[in-house]
């Protein structure tokens, strides 16, 4: 297991994870909108794009490759497997932003939670029957620190203790 805060346990595990999907900030309205972090993953950016094509959920994937280092999903991008962040809508509370004690259930929108929901059971129950468009390795650590060096974030997270290299 690996976790923003908790260090790494089970590392042996993760030479064999495929991809790791986190759903953030979901139950407000609107879009969903993905983040995908991680090395050949344009199969999967087309992916899910599919599954947008039917219009049966309103999608916006910012690009292949994004990273978003502020959420649980990166610590396993930073070891290395392909993650994706989901969210939904746009905050709750535009001047505190998300995940404040202002949180509580009256403010989740019902409608934005059951789509997020949907969205995520039917992404990964295709994924589970046919794994292709999932990247076909993980990348080196290498590749990774490269891509946090380009992105800017290696001074931020080696100040926050978080640079795993």
């Amino acid at each position: 297991v690996v976790g923003e805060g908790r260090g790494v346990r089970g590392k042996a595990e993760l030479g064999q994870a495929r991809f790791v999907s986190n759903c953030d900030i979901v139950g407000n309205p609107g879009r969903i909108w993905l983040g995908i972090n991680g090395h050949d993953t344009a199969r999967l950016a087309a992916f899910f794009e599919s599954l947008a094509a039917a219009r049966v959920h309103d999608l916006h994937i910012t690009g292949n490759n994004v990273i978003v280092p502020y959420s649980d999903h990166f610590s396993f991008y930073a070891h290395g497997v392909p993650a994706l962040m989901m969210a939904n809508g746009e905050p709750k509370f535009p001047h505190a932003g998300p995940h404040t004690w202002g949180d509580t259930l009256d403010k989740v929108d019902a409608r934005g939670l059951r789509n997020s929901t949907a969205f995520a059971a039917r992404a990964v129950l295709h994924l589970a029957h046919d794994p292709a468009p999932l990247p076909a390795r993980q990348p080196r650590p290498a590749e990774v620190r490269k891509s946090l060096t380009d992105a800017g974030y290696k001074p931020l997270l080696q100040a926050q203790g978080r640079w795993p290299f």
